[in-house]
Protein backbone atom coordinates (compact mmCIF):
# COMPACT_ATOMS: atom_id res chain seq x y z
CA UNK A 1 0.00 0.00 0.00
CA UNK A 2 1.88 3.10 -1.21
CA UNK A 3 1.22 6.65 -2.25
CA UNK A 4 0.74 7.53 -5.91
CA UNK A 5 0.55 11.23 -6.63
CA UNK A 6 0.69 13.77 -9.39
CA UNK A 7 3.66 16.11 -9.69
CA UNK A 8 1.51 19.01 -8.39
CA UNK A 9 0.54 17.27 -5.13
CA UNK A 10 2.40 17.61 -1.87
CA UNK A 11 3.06 14.38 0.00
CA UNK A 12 2.48 14.63 3.76
CA UNK A 13 3.01 11.95 6.39
CA UNK A 14 0.81 12.83 9.36
CA UNK A 15 1.79 11.16 12.64
CA UNK A 16 -0.95 11.15 15.30
CA UNK A 17 -2.04 9.26 18.40
CA UNK A 18 -5.33 7.95 17.01
CA UNK A 19 -7.36 8.10 13.81
CA UNK A 20 -10.81 7.12 12.59
CA UNK A 21 -12.64 4.92 13.58
CA UNK A 22 -11.22 5.77 17.00
CA UNK A 23 -13.03 8.80 18.39
CA UNK A 24 -11.08 11.78 19.70
CA UNK A 25 -11.04 15.50 19.03
CA UNK A 26 -7.57 15.47 17.53
CA UNK A 27 -8.31 12.50 15.28
CA UNK A 28 -11.55 14.08 14.05
CA UNK A 29 -9.80 17.41 13.37
CA UNK A 30 -7.04 15.72 11.37
CA UNK A 31 -9.54 13.73 9.33
CA UNK A 32 -11.51 16.92 8.59
CA UNK A 33 -8.31 18.63 7.43
CA UNK A 34 -7.29 15.65 5.28
CA UNK A 35 -10.70 15.68 3.57
CA UNK A 36 -10.55 19.44 2.98
CA UNK A 37 -7.14 19.12 1.27
CA UNK A 38 -8.11 16.13 -0.87
CA UNK A 39 -6.73 16.48 -4.39
CA UNK A 40 -4.11 19.03 -3.36
CA UNK A 41 -2.22 17.12 -0.68
CA UNK A 42 -1.59 13.39 -0.68
CA UNK A 43 -1.61 12.18 2.91
CA UNK A 44 -0.55 9.01 4.65
CA UNK A 45 -1.56 8.61 8.30
CA UNK A 46 0.67 6.90 10.87
CA UNK A 47 -1.28 6.31 14.08
CA UNK A 48 -1.02 4.25 17.22
CA UNK A 49 -4.05 2.37 18.53
CA UNK A 50 -5.07 0.76 21.81
CA UNK A 51 -7.70 -1.38 20.09
CA UNK A 52 -6.56 -4.73 18.60
CA UNK A 53 -9.62 -4.96 16.33
CA UNK A 54 -8.46 -2.00 14.24
CA UNK A 55 -6.75 -2.98 11.01
CA UNK A 56 -3.00 -2.37 10.98
CA UNK A 57 -3.16 -1.35 7.31
CA UNK A 58 -6.31 0.46 6.31
CA UNK A 59 -7.77 3.15 4.08
CA UNK A 60 -10.03 5.90 5.38
CA UNK A 61 -11.57 8.24 2.79
CA UNK A 62 -9.13 6.74 0.29
CA UNK A 63 -6.13 7.73 2.44
CA UNK A 64 -3.64 5.06 3.61
CA UNK A 65 -3.73 4.62 7.39
CA UNK A 66 -0.97 2.64 9.11
CA UNK A 67 -1.69 1.71 12.73
CA UNK A 68 0.66 0.31 15.34
CA UNK A 69 -0.85 -1.46 18.34
CA UNK A 70 0.43 -0.19 21.71
CA UNK A 71 -1.63 -0.94 24.83
CA UNK A 72 -1.01 0.92 28.07
CA UNK A 73 -0.93 -2.19 30.21
CA UNK A 74 1.70 -3.76 27.94
CA UNK A 75 4.60 -1.26 27.90
CA UNK A 76 6.86 -3.80 26.18
CA UNK A 77 4.72 -3.31 23.07
CA UNK A 78 6.48 0.03 22.56
CA UNK A 79 9.70 -1.81 21.86
CA UNK A 80 7.90 -4.33 19.68
CA UNK A 81 6.34 -1.44 17.71
CA UNK A 82 9.68 0.16 16.86
CA UNK A 83 10.56 -2.08 13.87
CA UNK A 84 7.08 -1.62 12.41
CA UNK A 85 7.32 2.17 12.69
CA UNK A 86 10.69 2.09 10.94
CA UNK A 87 9.22 -0.03 8.14
CA UNK A 88 6.27 2.37 7.76
CA UNK A 89 8.57 5.36 7.42
CA UNK A 90 10.75 3.52 4.90
CA UNK A 91 7.73 2.44 2.86
CA UNK A 92 6.47 6.00 2.36
CA UNK A 93 9.75 7.91 2.49
CA UNK A 94 10.12 8.57 -1.23
CA UNK A 95 6.55 9.87 -1.54
CA UNK A 96 6.77 12.07 1.56
CA UNK A 97 7.68 15.72 1.20
CA UNK A 98 6.74 16.86 4.72
CA UNK A 99 6.29 15.07 8.06
CA UNK A 100 3.42 16.64 10.04
CA UNK A 101 3.59 15.67 13.74
CA UNK A 102 0.51 16.02 15.93
CA UNK A 103 1.49 16.77 19.53
CA UNK A 104 4.53 15.49 21.42
CA UNK A 105 5.12 11.87 22.38
CA UNK A 106 7.81 9.21 22.13
CA UNK A 107 6.72 8.19 18.63
CA UNK A 108 6.73 11.83 17.55
CA UNK A 109 10.36 12.06 18.69
CA UNK A 110 11.20 8.96 16.64
CA UNK A 111 9.62 10.31 13.46
CA UNK A 112 11.24 13.70 13.97
CA UNK A 113 14.66 12.02 14.08
CA UNK A 114 13.84 9.90 11.00
CA UNK A 115 12.63 12.94 9.07
CA UNK A 116 15.74 14.92 9.96
CA UNK A 117 17.99 12.03 8.95
CA UNK A 118 16.29 11.92 5.55
CA UNK A 119 16.19 15.72 5.15
CA UNK A 120 12.40 15.87 5.24
CA UNK A 121 10.96 19.15 6.59
CA UNK A 122 8.83 18.80 9.71
CA UNK A 123 6.11 20.66 11.53
CA UNK A 124 4.84 19.99 15.04
CA UNK A 125 1.37 20.96 16.25
CA UNK A 126 1.09 22.09 19.89
CA UNK A 127 -2.17 20.60 21.16
CA UNK A 128 -2.74 21.73 24.76
CA UNK A 129 -1.65 24.65 26.92
CA UNK A 130 -0.21 23.29 30.14
CA UNK A 131 0.76 19.98 28.56
CA UNK A 132 2.93 20.09 25.44
CA UNK A 133 3.82 23.78 25.23
CA UNK A 134 7.54 24.54 25.80
CA UNK A 135 6.94 26.64 28.92
CA UNK A 136 5.27 23.67 30.62
CA UNK A 137 7.79 21.18 29.25
CA UNK A 138 10.68 23.11 30.82
CA UNK A 139 9.30 22.23 34.23
CA UNK A 140 9.66 18.50 33.56
CA UNK A 141 12.80 16.49 34.27
CA UNK A 142 12.95 15.48 30.59
CA UNK A 143 11.73 18.84 29.31
CA UNK A 144 15.01 19.74 27.64
CA UNK A 145 14.53 16.83 25.24
CA UNK A 146 11.11 18.01 24.11
CA UNK A 147 12.12 21.67 23.87
CA UNK A 148 15.07 20.57 21.75
CA UNK A 149 12.66 18.62 19.54
CA UNK A 150 10.51 21.71 19.05
CA UNK A 151 13.59 23.74 18.16
CA UNK A 152 14.54 21.15 15.52
CA UNK A 153 11.18 21.38 13.74
CA UNK A 154 10.98 23.57 10.65
CA UNK A 155 7.69 24.98 11.91
CA UNK A 156 5.72 24.79 15.16
CA UNK A 157 1.98 25.35 14.81
CA UNK A 158 0.01 27.05 17.59
CA UNK A 159 -3.76 26.67 17.82
CA UNK A 160 -4.52 29.67 20.02
CA UNK A 161 -3.13 32.88 21.57
CA UNK A 162 -2.47 31.02 24.83
CA UNK A 163 -0.21 28.48 23.14
CA UNK A 164 1.49 31.25 21.17
CA UNK A 165 2.19 33.23 24.35
CA UNK A 166 3.63 30.19 26.13
CA UNK A 167 5.82 29.33 23.14
CA UNK A 168 7.21 32.88 22.99
CA UNK A 169 7.64 33.12 26.77
CA UNK A 170 9.87 30.04 26.62
CA UNK A 171 12.21 31.89 24.26
CA UNK A 172 11.61 29.56 21.32
CA UNK A 173 12.49 30.64 17.74
CA UNK A 174 9.83 33.14 16.65
CA UNK A 175 10.56 32.74 12.95
CA UNK A 176 9.49 29.09 13.10
CA UNK A 177 6.08 29.74 14.68
CA UNK A 178 2.84 29.54 12.66
CA UNK A 179 -0.60 30.23 14.13
CA UNK A 180 -3.43 28.16 12.63
CA UNK A 181 -6.61 27.38 14.63
CA UNK A 182 -8.72 24.26 14.45
CA UNK A 183 -11.44 24.32 11.82
CA UNK A 184 -15.00 23.05 11.58
CA UNK A 185 -16.90 21.39 8.75
CA UNK A 186 -19.86 23.81 8.83
CA UNK A 187 -21.89 21.57 6.54
CA UNK A 188 -21.67 18.59 8.87
CA UNK A 189 -22.00 20.69 12.02
CA UNK A 190 -25.02 22.87 11.31
CA UNK A 191 -28.12 24.00 13.22
CA UNK A 192 -31.27 21.88 12.87
CA UNK A 193 -33.49 22.93 9.97
CA UNK A 194 -36.67 23.03 12.03
CA UNK A 195 -38.23 21.67 15.26
CA UNK A 196 -39.32 18.58 13.36
CA UNK A 197 -35.70 17.58 12.77
CA UNK A 198 -35.00 17.92 16.50
CA UNK A 199 -37.99 15.73 17.39
CA UNK A 200 -36.94 13.13 14.84
CA UNK A 201 -33.37 13.04 16.15
CA UNK A 202 -34.47 12.74 19.76
CA UNK A 203 -36.72 9.83 18.87
CA UNK A 204 -33.88 8.13 17.00
CA UNK A 205 -31.34 8.74 19.80
CA UNK A 206 -33.68 7.85 22.65
CA UNK A 207 -33.70 11.34 24.17
CA UNK A 208 -36.83 12.76 25.88
CA UNK A 209 -38.73 15.59 24.19
CA UNK A 210 -40.25 17.13 27.32
CA UNK A 211 -37.16 18.88 28.73
CA UNK A 212 -33.98 20.63 27.53
CA UNK A 213 -30.96 18.51 26.68
CA UNK A 214 -27.67 19.73 28.17
CA UNK A 215 -24.67 18.14 26.44
CA UNK A 216 -21.06 17.53 27.49
CA UNK A 217 -18.44 15.98 25.19
CA UNK A 218 -15.12 14.76 26.58
CA UNK A 219 -13.30 11.94 28.31
CA UNK A 220 -14.07 11.39 31.97
CA UNK A 221 -10.93 12.90 33.44
CA UNK A 222 -10.37 15.46 36.17
CA UNK A 223 -9.01 17.95 33.65
CA UNK A 224 -12.24 17.87 31.62
CA UNK A 225 -14.27 18.90 34.68
CA UNK A 226 -17.15 16.43 34.30
CA UNK A 227 -17.37 16.12 38.10
CA UNK A 228 -17.83 19.89 38.48
CA UNK A 229 -20.54 19.80 35.82
CA UNK A 230 -22.43 17.05 37.63
CA UNK A 231 -22.27 18.98 40.92
CA UNK A 232 -23.64 22.14 39.24
CA UNK A 233 -26.34 20.15 37.45
CA UNK A 234 -27.40 18.53 40.73
CA UNK A 235 -27.80 22.00 42.24
CA UNK A 236 -30.03 23.42 39.50
CA UNK A 237 -31.99 20.15 39.39
CA UNK A 238 -32.74 20.50 43.12
CA UNK A 239 -34.05 24.01 42.40
CA UNK A 240 -36.60 22.62 39.94
CA UNK A 241 -34.83 23.25 36.61
CA UNK A 242 -35.44 19.99 34.78
CA UNK A 243 -33.10 18.88 32.01
CA UNK A 244 -31.48 15.82 30.51
CA UNK A 245 -27.73 15.70 31.09
CA UNK A 246 -26.11 14.01 28.09
CA UNK A 247 -22.53 12.89 28.79
CA UNK A 248 -20.65 11.85 25.64
CA UNK A 249 -17.16 10.43 26.08
CA UNK A 250 -15.02 7.47 27.04
CA UNK A 251 -15.67 5.95 30.46
CA UNK A 252 -13.90 2.59 29.97
CA UNK A 253 -10.89 2.27 32.33
CA UNK A 254 -8.59 1.07 29.55
CA UNK A 255 -8.53 4.50 27.92
CA UNK A 256 -5.42 6.43 28.94
CA UNK A 257 -7.33 9.66 29.68
CA UNK A 258 -10.12 8.07 31.74
CA UNK A 259 -10.07 8.31 35.54
CA UNK A 260 -11.89 5.16 36.74
CA UNK A 261 -12.52 6.60 40.23
CA UNK A 262 -14.24 9.63 38.68
CA UNK A 263 -16.41 7.44 36.47
CA UNK A 264 -17.38 5.33 39.51
CA UNK A 265 -18.28 8.45 41.51
CA UNK A 266 -20.40 9.99 38.73
CA UNK A 267 -22.33 6.78 38.10
CA UNK A 268 -22.79 6.32 41.85
CA UNK A 269 -24.17 9.86 42.25
CA UNK A 270 -26.62 9.31 39.41
CA UNK A 271 -27.88 6.12 41.05
CA UNK A 272 -28.07 7.78 44.47
CA UNK A 273 -30.24 10.55 43.03
CA UNK A 274 -32.44 8.09 41.18
CA UNK A 275 -31.67 10.12 38.05
CA UNK A 276 -30.87 7.28 35.64
CA UNK A 277 -33.54 8.58 33.25
CA UNK A 278 -32.18 12.16 33.46
CA UNK A 279 -28.48 11.44 32.89
CA UNK A 280 -27.54 9.64 29.69
CA UNK A 281 -24.09 8.19 28.93
CA UNK A 282 -22.87 7.73 25.35
CA UNK A 283 -19.55 5.90 25.32
CA UNK A 284 -18.56 6.89 21.79
CA UNK A 285 -20.28 7.90 18.57
CA UNK A 286 -19.16 8.66 15.00
CA UNK A 287 -22.27 10.83 14.62
CA UNK A 288 -21.65 13.47 17.26
CA UNK A 289 -23.35 16.08 15.05
CA UNK A 290 -26.71 14.35 15.49
CA UNK A 291 -26.49 14.52 19.28
CA UNK A 292 -25.53 18.19 19.08
CA UNK A 293 -28.47 19.02 16.79
CA UNK A 294 -30.76 17.25 19.24
CA UNK A 295 -29.43 19.37 22.15
CA UNK A 296 -30.46 22.72 23.64
CA UNK A 297 -27.17 23.83 25.19
CA UNK A 298 -23.55 22.75 25.52
CA UNK A 299 -21.09 22.85 28.42
CA UNK A 300 -17.30 22.81 28.27
CA UNK A 301 -16.01 22.46 31.84
CA UNK A 302 -12.31 21.82 31.12
CA UNK A 303 -9.42 23.04 33.24
CA UNK A 304 -6.97 22.80 30.32
CA UNK A 305 -7.31 22.87 26.53
CA UNK A 306 -5.49 23.86 23.35
CA UNK A 307 -8.45 24.94 21.26
CA UNK A 308 -11.39 22.60 21.98
CA UNK A 309 -12.93 21.03 18.90
CA UNK A 310 -16.01 20.07 20.90
CA UNK A 311 -16.72 23.73 21.68
CA UNK A 312 -16.24 24.86 18.08
CA UNK A 313 -18.49 22.09 16.79
CA UNK A 314 -21.22 22.90 19.29
CA UNK A 315 -21.08 26.58 18.32
CA UNK A 316 -21.26 25.64 14.64
CA UNK A 317 -24.42 23.67 15.43
CA UNK A 318 -25.95 26.87 16.78
CA UNK A 319 -25.91 25.82 20.42
CA UNK A 320 -25.58 28.33 23.26
CA UNK A 321 -22.34 27.34 24.98
CA UNK A 322 -21.31 27.69 28.60
CA UNK A 323 -17.52 27.30 28.82
CA UNK A 324 -14.82 27.60 31.45
CA UNK A 325 -12.83 30.79 30.96
CA UNK A 326 -9.40 29.72 29.71
CA UNK A 327 -7.36 32.85 28.84
CA UNK A 328 -6.29 32.96 25.23
CA UNK A 329 -8.35 29.86 24.46
CA UNK A 330 -12.09 29.94 25.20
CA UNK A 331 -12.19 33.69 25.85
CA UNK A 332 -10.58 34.09 22.42
CA UNK A 333 -13.57 32.30 20.87
CA UNK A 334 -16.43 33.36 23.18
CA UNK A 335 -17.31 36.98 23.89
CA UNK A 336 -19.09 36.57 27.23
CA UNK A 337 -22.78 37.37 26.91
CA UNK A 338 -22.59 37.83 23.13
CA UNK A 339 -22.00 34.40 21.57
CA UNK A 340 -21.82 32.30 24.74
CA UNK A 341 -21.22 32.43 28.49
CA UNK A 342 -17.99 31.95 30.45
CA UNK A 343 -17.36 30.85 34.05
CA UNK A 344 -14.30 30.42 36.24
CA UNK A 345 -12.80 26.91 35.76
CA UNK A 346 -13.74 24.54 38.57
CA UNK A 347 -16.25 26.96 40.15
CA UNK A 348 -19.46 24.96 40.41
CA UNK A 349 -21.48 27.93 41.73
CA UNK A 350 -20.66 30.01 38.65
CA UNK A 351 -21.38 27.05 36.41
CA UNK A 352 -24.71 26.49 38.16
CA UNK A 353 -25.59 30.17 37.68
CA UNK A 354 -24.94 29.87 33.94
CA UNK A 355 -26.98 26.68 33.70
CA UNK A 356 -29.82 28.31 35.60
CA UNK A 357 -29.80 31.31 33.28
CA UNK A 358 -29.77 29.28 30.07
CA UNK A 359 -32.31 26.68 31.16
CA UNK A 360 -34.77 29.39 32.21
CA UNK A 361 -34.50 31.57 29.08
CA UNK A 362 -35.17 29.98 25.65
CA UNK A 363 -34.83 33.39 23.98
CA UNK A 364 -31.31 33.86 25.37
CA UNK A 365 -30.39 30.37 24.19
CA UNK A 366 -31.55 31.23 20.67
CA UNK A 367 -29.69 34.57 20.56
CA UNK A 368 -26.41 33.12 21.83
CA UNK A 369 -26.69 30.12 19.51
CA UNK A 370 -27.25 32.31 16.46
CA UNK A 371 -24.21 34.45 17.32
CA UNK A 372 -22.13 31.31 17.98
CA UNK A 373 -22.88 29.95 14.51
CA UNK A 374 -21.90 33.27 12.94
CA UNK A 375 -18.58 33.22 14.83
CA UNK A 376 -17.67 29.82 13.41
CA UNK A 377 -18.70 30.75 9.88
CA UNK A 378 -16.55 33.87 10.00
CA UNK A 379 -13.46 32.64 11.84
CA UNK A 380 -13.22 28.84 11.93
CA UNK A 381 -14.53 27.17 8.75
CA UNK A 382 -12.33 24.23 7.76
CA UNK A 383 -11.89 25.68 4.26
CA UNK A 384 -9.99 28.68 5.70
CA UNK A 385 -7.88 26.46 7.93
CA UNK A 386 -7.06 24.10 5.05
CA UNK A 387 -5.82 27.01 2.93
CA UNK A 388 -3.54 28.12 5.77
CA UNK A 389 -2.04 24.63 6.07
CA UNK A 390 -1.58 24.38 2.32
CA UNK A 391 0.24 27.73 2.31
CA UNK A 392 2.39 26.56 5.24
CA UNK A 393 3.32 23.29 3.48
CA UNK A 394 4.34 25.27 0.37
CA UNK A 395 6.27 27.79 2.45
CA UNK A 396 8.26 25.06 4.20
CA UNK A 397 9.00 23.28 0.92
CA UNK A 398 9.99 26.56 -0.69
CA UNK A 399 12.36 27.35 2.18
CA UNK A 400 13.96 23.94 1.65
CA UNK A 401 14.29 24.60 -2.09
Amino acid sequence: MGIMRSKDECGVMMVIGAYHPEVSGGAAQCRTLVRALSGRVRFVIMATTHEPQNLCMDRVDGVPVERVLIRLKRPWEKLAALPRMLRIFARYRSATDIVHLHGLSQKILLFLILAKACRKPTLILLTSAGADDPLTLRGRFDGWIWCRALAFADRVVSLSPALTARYLAAGMPTERLAVIPNGVDTGRFRPPRDPGEVRSLRLKLGLPEDRPVLTYVGHFSREKGSGTLLEAWKQVRAEGHRSTLLLIGATVPGHYEVDPSLVCWIRGEVRRLGAEDEVRFVERTPEIEQYLRASDLFVLSSLREGLPNALLEAMATGLPCLASRLPGITDWVIDNGVNGLLFTPGEKEELAKGLRELLADPRLRKELGRAARWTIEERFPIEHVAEQYLALYREVLGARG
